[in-house]
């Protein structure tokens, strides 16, 4: 994230994701801060406090510096649904990352399921950085070869992560089976365990457990539904 783009989101969302320092008090805030804002010459941005404080920053009194760490299902979580070529998409973004990509046929329903899990979500509107997120997810998935840089924020087993990093590396336009992801990852005997963890998967499209297939070449499922697998195998066909 740029300084420019910080300087122009300092809301609660963006807490836990950077701190800001004032120069001429010396002392450095969390985005949501009530305190004034300073003018942008006479602010510093860090990643976090150890950063900041290592620079020669003390915490403010007013917000602490930094917000106390949320269970996973408190955490303030930001997201957004666009409509894509394969129906409407919505794009969670937590603390850290993006945190998870569902599908759907309509807006309300991937509204009513998001926010039923997560009570506290804000849907994003004018925050610039995570929409930009957010414009990069749905080109992909519209375009499976087109290149952008996302941060994801797995949560799984270790087995799952190797999983999900292996499902990354498929190629767009081409497929995988069960067993070749599970060779891929040193363990030749977990195929049904890889079907569980693509199942597991969090994150439509970014991590494309769609390209995953039984040996014989047909669907075993999708989290999705298997029409929709078949759109995204055929739009990275065409790609």
């Amino acid at each position: 994230m740029t300084d420019g783009t910080r300087s122009k989101t300092t809301t609660s969302f963006l807490d836990g994701r950077f701190v800001y320092a004032v120069r001429a008090s010396g002392v450095y805030c969390r985005p949501s801060c009530p305190s004034r804002l300073p003018k942008r010459e006479n602010t510093a941005f860090f990643d976090g406090p150890e950063q900041a404080e290592a620079a020669g920053f003390r915490a403010c009194k007013r917000c602490g510096g930094i917000q106390a760490p949320r269970k996973p299902h408190e955490e303030l979580v930001g997201y957004a649904i666009e409509k894509t070529a394969i129906g409407y998409c919505l794009v969670a973004i937590g603390p850290r990352a993006v945190m998870s990509v569902e599908l759907g046929d309509s807006p309300d329903t991937l509204r009513e399921a998001f926010c039923a899990q997560y009570t506290n979500a804000v849907e994003l509107r004018t925050d610039h950085a995570a929409m930009r997120i957010i414009k990069n997810v749905v080109a992909i998935v519209e375009n499976p070869k087109s290149s952008h840089a996302i941060p994801l924020d797995f949560q799984g087993t270790r087995f799952q992560k190797n999983v999900w990093n292996a499902l990354r590396k498929i190629p767009a336009g081409q497929t995988a089976t069960y067993a070749q992801i599970a060779n891929a990852i040193g363990k030749p005997n977990a195929a049904r365990a890889v079907g569980a963890a693509c199942g597991a998967n969090r994150f439509a499209v970014l991590v494309p457990c769609h390209r995953v297939l039984r040996a014989d070449g047909t669907s075993k499922g999708f989290r999705w539904g298997l029409g929709r697998k078949k759109q995204l195998l055929q739009l990275g066909a065409a790609a």
